[in-house]
């Protein structure tokens, strides 16, 4: 079986993996990057992606993961697209520069996706990656792929550990109760929100920008697109920029006033302190504790039951959210892997475990929860009367997946010949306001009372968000069965979307790439320093060690080595000393 790659594509940001025997590593792009921006945008008639795309202030698409599965179109470059084709460029570049890295072709992906996704942004999940070129076997949530990595870095999986999940992510933010024990990673609960994430964060300090403007210059910028993209910009740079100072100010030189080319300028130094922001964003932490304290009572457990608190998302960085989670759960909560790359190795592990690459003593089960009830419309008793239309649950929410369950429908009418099984996704009790994801006709019912034929129906629902459906008529025997991949497009689309892709992608990568061809610097009274002589003689024997090690020793060994070695190469002499401090303690401890 050929090389699956790991990918976490993300609202702001999208990560690649792979694992290299037994160890999962995130796959750095030409210019050295691990984290890419997940914007994409046109230049000279051609699509560009990540950095080259964020700075590119004129015209631009980001956070399309948050309009993934619904009609929105995108205008870009005077082209209008499907949220699908925009993500799909994005993993085609993950795609190609991991095949530009690894020497080798790569036609299939491990995708990872917010547990709280639909079974309709799944789909359109799964439709981006067939535009990119790229085979989908699983999609994975997010938490449950940082519960992968983090299984096999910290803990120990033999072990019974109560874990929760906390992934404030740049656009969608979930919790996700886990137990863990004896090689198995099972999911109790997932609660979340689609719409509150980093971007909510920034736009606070945007609100708060905007509103400074108007205040001392009294211009009112808030129809000025160039504007907001600068303001934007800054504003995510100072909320990062708050996570280790008390204080920052928002520097704005030259800012547009309008979208005319002959507005005012304005040039503005605005001072931001922590507090000010931990009060502009106060409601949006305690709605993540409102979803966690509903996670927590949904898997019947308090605080005090929690063994393992992990932070998934570059969002938890943030210092207000650090600070709130660690007066509640003290030292539960885990900082040793950096939460931006933990989902996107998980997805790599997943990865490994389809290809088989651990061995029997390293394997690890997952199971997994349906995030939305699935069910059909039915004439029930509601109120003491006869209802129609009510939303009868055959799969209920947070129930484990795999899952199939059965149930018998009875005719309503005399002389009903068919009846229609209409699939519907939501946790509502009229079926109408919940998500209709499919139908089909029952027919062939002999002619009798109402009440007297009965219809056995079976709902098979998969880790991959597919439903079966199966019915049969008792009193004959006859059976039906339709798969429901819940919405999305078809393969004429597909097939036309990724000609679309291909007329404005171009492949920049091409040739061969080596790892010593990323970004590094070549000072030579660097290389000649002791410190970097002592560095180096301590990674050699690191290197000699590490074949010895296996599972979450040889998995820390490798990226404090893997960090250590990248800031070598950047002479930055802070983070060699940080590292080495770190390599040598774990030495210490292995020996």
């Amino acid at each position: 079986m050929g090389r699956i790659i790991g990918i976490d594509l993300g609202t702001t940001t999208s990560e690649v993996a792979v694992l290299d025997n037994g160890v999962p590593r995130l796959l750095k792009n030409k210019d050295g990057a691990r984290i890419i921006p997940s914007v994409v945008a046109v230049k000279d008639g051609k699509f560009i992606v990540g950095e080259e795309a964020k700075n590119d202030l004129r015209e631009s698409v980001s956070e399309i993961k948050r309009k993934m599965g619904s009609i929105y179109r995108v205008s870009l470059a005077g082209e209008k697209y499907m949220p699908q084709e925009l993500s799909a460029v994005i993993l085609r570049y993950l795609k190609e520069f991991a095949e530009y890295i690894l020497e080798e072709e790569v036609d299939e992906a491990v995708i990872t996706v917010p547990a709280m996704f639909d079974s309709t942004k799944r789909q359109a999940t799964k439709h981006a990656a067939e535009i990119a070129g790229l085979k989908v076997d699983r999609i994975i949530n997010e938490p449950t792929a940082a519960a992968l990595a983090y299984g096999l870095m910290d803990f120990d999986m033999e072990k019974e550990e109560k874990v929760i999940v906390y992934d404030l992510g740049g656009g969608t933010f979930d919790v996700t109760i886990l137990e863990i024990h004896d090689g198995i990673i099972e999911v109790k609960c997932s609660m979340g929100d689609n719409y509150l994430g980093g971007k909510d964060f920034d736009e606070r300090i945007m609100q708060y920008t905007i509103n400074e403007i108007y205040r001392i210059n009294e211009i009112d910028i808030r129809n000025c697109d160039a504007a907001l993209r600068i303001i934007k910009d800054e504003a995510e740079k100072a909320k990062k920029r708050l996570t280790d100072q008390d204080e920052t100010s928002i520097v704005l030189i030259n800012l547009p006033s309008s979208d005319q080319p002959d507005c005012e300028l304005i040039n503005m130094d605005i001072r931001l302190t922590r507090s000010q922001f931990n009060l502009m964003v106060g409601d949006l932490v305690r709605r993540t504790e409102q979803i966690l304290d509903e996670a927590l009572q949904q898997a019947d457990l308090t605080d005090a039951d929690v063994n393992t608190f992990l932070l998934v998302g570059g969002s938890t960085k943030m210092g207000v959210i650090r600070s709130t989670l660690e007066k509640r759960f003290g030292s539960k909560v885990k900082k040793g892997v950096d939460p931006e790359e933990v989902v996107a190795i998980g997805a790599a592990i997943q990865a490994g475990l389809k290809r088989g690459d651990f061995d029997s003593e390293s394997e690890i089960l997952i199971t997994d929860v349906c995030p939305f009830s699935l069910g059909t419309d039915v004439v029930a008793s509601y109120g003491g009367k006869l209802v129609a239309g009510l939303m009868d649950v055959m799969i209920e929410k947070n129930s484990y997946i795999p899952n199939s369950v059965t149930k018998e429908y009875a005719t309503v009418h005399d002389g009903q010949t068919a009846m229609s099984i209409n699939v519907y996704e939501g946790e509502e009790k009229f079926a109408k306001d919940n998500i209709l994801q499919g139908e089909f006709t029952v027919d062939g019912i002999p002619e009798d009372e109402a009440g007297s034929q009965v219809i056995e129906v079976t709902f098979a629902y998969d880790l991959n968000s597919t439903l079966k459906v199966d019915t049969k008529i008792v009193s004959t025997g006859k059976t039906e069965s339709k798969v429901f991949c819940l919405k999305g497009m078809n393969e004429d689309e597909v097939i036309k979307a990724r000609s679309r892709l291909n007329a404005r992608y171009e492949n920049k990568w091409g040739g061969s790439f080596k790892p010593s061809d990323v970004v590094k610097k070549d000072d030579e009274k660097w290389k000649s320093s002791p410190m970097y002589e002592s560095v180096s003689a301590l990674l050699t024997k690191s290197e000699q060690l590490l074949p010895t090690l296996t599972g979450p020793e040889k998995f820390r060994l490798m990226q404090i080595m893997d960090l250590l070695k990248e800031a070598l190469s950047k002479n930055d002499t802070d983070a060699v000393k940080r590292y080495d401090e770190a390599l040598t303690d774990l030495l210490f401890d292995l020996q």
